[in-house]
């Protein structure tokens, strides 16, 4: 395929011609009519056509208007004379052709249809850049044409030209202003989205409208989000295999943008370009602070666009990496506040709740202690049960405040750190020999921080509350980017065959599909529980 890729700056544009090509000949057809008449009358000519460049395939004349003519002259016209295009310099084209000068063509054409066309003068259509087309002219009557004449149509060519040139000026003006408009619009909705998948799909969407793209799609690498995803439009998803998106990827070892060619090559994207009809994809990183995010494409039946559509391109993916950048902001800025909001309410319950508890059960204790003597039977049992009910709820207020804590972490704090701080205070609290063995050589982008700790305070709670052990272990490791945690117990455990997630074992889970990790919680009656959590591919970044 390396024939077949090519930065987006150097690729041929012609797309833009023919664009303004299908909307100027359905605006300004009535008024070429209306030029084509002046000139018939005013030179006295019988018949005339008016042929402009069709912007797609530059030196290809399509027919625009035609009076005089029949449709099959115009037809072989356009074969034979105008279908192969003009060559030569502008200067040569300004040589006026008549009849009696004219090349095989223009005798073909008269002997074999007998048109009666006795003068034949072909006009270039000029502008200050280029030649745009033919204005061609026939008589019934054998005429010269003055130098004036011929003089004055020219000029008039040349003024066709260059109104057809401001024209199309004009329109690339105006549709600049437009896709501008549309270009903020769309800047304006993304950001405001908190959901990444909302941001994806409105771009994608947009995307298509103003790149006129059949299929746009983003590929995110593993480890941004929980794996390589890919969200798509106007393309089925089932396309868009592994291998399509992982060589996909593997192009973008240099450079920010390509664009990969239809091929006739057995290769891994022959079958994809195939099945969907497509011509080239066009795709451009998306990076926040130099690092890649992932990939946003656009494809195309029609492999051609201009550089002002590649440059839009290029806004539109700026604009979708600002939305992610503010995206994982966003994230990272709840999951901070959810953590300060859980430390105050673990605060507060310390200082008011708990201690209110303590004292209720210091106030109680000293009332069975003092007046056991004088209370009968049924008082001194309800009094044993309030002072159970106290010390039980009081345990459980403890137990939520050290579920509640979590060790202070910012972007900087490495995550060896706070989960050695975290044992550490868990050691205090649980009356539980714990077996530690850490060693992580990665930073992790903080969001994976946090859920990570979760889900060892989550899996060391359990143990703390249910398992009934005496010794327990933890082992965390890093190879390379990958991560492996694995906790166990000597307690009761229990049969994976009966119980149900509880609220603890799906939470672990839902935290561990948050960051792309897997999880696998064994247990058996009498033989502890084991938890082993495996997170790969983790980018140290920090977003």
């Amino acid at each position: 395929m390396s024939n077949n890729k090519e930065p987006l700056d150097n690729i041929q544009i012609t797309f833009e011609n023919a664009q303004f090509q299908s909307i100027y000949n359905q605006k300004a057809k009535l008024e070429l009519e209306h030029i084509l008449s002046k000139i018939m009358e005013i030179y006295d000519f019988n018949a005339g056509a008016v042929y402009l460049e069709n912007g797609a395939t530059p030196g290809i004349f399509e027919l625009i208007t035609a009076r005089g003519f029949s449709q099959k002259y115009l037809e072989d016209v356009n074969k034979i004379f105008m279908g192969m295009g003009f060559s030569g310099t502008a200067a040569e084209l300004r040589q006026v052709r008549v009849s009696e000068d004219a090349a095989n063509d223009i005798r073909f054409i008269r002997k074999k249809y007998k048109e009666n066309i006795k003068a034949f003068i072909a006009i270039p259509v000029i502008s200050p850049e280029k030649v745009l087309g033919i204005i061609d002219l026939g008589s019934f009557k054998k005429r010269n044409f003055s130098t004036k004449e011929i003089e004055a149509l020219s000029l008039t060519g040349n003024l066709l030209g260059s109104y057809i040139h401001s024209s199309y000026h004009l329109w690339k003006i105006q549709k600049k202003e437009t896709e501008a408009k549309h270009l903020y619009s769309l800047g304006k909705e993304i950001i405001g989205f908190e959901d990444i998948n909302a941001i994806c799909l409105v771009t994608l969407e947009e995307c298509r409208v103003l790149m006129k793209a059949d299929g746009a799609f983003v590929i995110f690498e593993k480890g941004i989000l929980p794996d390589k995803r890919i969200l798509s439009t106007g393309i089925a998803l089932d396309s868009l295999t592994e291998e399509v998106t992982d060589y996909l990827t593997g192009e973008f070892s240099q450079g920010d943008h390509i664009a990969v060619k239809k091929s006739g090559d057995n290769n891994i994207l022959s079958s994809f370009f195939k099945k969907n009809q497509i011509e080239r994809f066009y795709c451009i990183k998306l990076t926040v602070s130099d690092k890649t995010l992932g990939i946003l494409g656009v494809t195309r039946c029609n492999p051609h666009y201009t550089s002002f559509d590649l440059g839009l391109f290029k806004r539109i993916a700026w604009h979708l990496s600002l939305a992610i950048s503010k995206y994982f902001f966003l994230k990272q800025s709840k999951s901070i506040a959810i953590l300060e909001e859980q430390n105050r309410i673990s605060r507060e319950l310390h200082d008011s709740l708990a201690q209110q508890l303590l004292a209720m059960l210091h106030h109680i204790e000293y009332i069975h202690r003092t007046c056991k003597n004088e209370l009968n039977d049924h008082q001194l049992s309800h009094i044993q049960s309030l002072m159970s009910i106290i010390e039980m709820t009081y345990t459980d207020v403890r137990e939520a405040i050290f579920g509640l804590r979590v060790t202070k972490m910012n972007d900087e704090t490495s995550f060896e750190d706070a989960i050695r701080k975290y044992i550490s205070r868990f050691q205090t609290e649980a009356d539980i020999e714990l077996i530690t063995d850490i060693s992580i050589k990665l930073q992790l982008p903080f969001f994976t921080k946090i859920q990570l700790l979760r889900i060892i305070q989550e899996a060391l709670t359990n143990i703390r509350k249910h398992s009934k052990a005496d010794k327990a272990k933890i082992d965390i490791s890093s190879i390379g980017n990958s991560l492996k945690i694995h906790i166990s117990d000597n307690g009761i455990g229990f049969d994976m065959n009966t119980v149900t997630d509880g609220y603890g074992l799906s939470v672990m889970k839902e935290r561990a599909d948050d960051i792309g990790a897997t999880i696998a919680i064994t247990s058996k009656k009498n033989q502890g529980t084991s938890i082993n959590l495996v997170l790969d591919n983790i980018l140290e970044v920090k977003i």
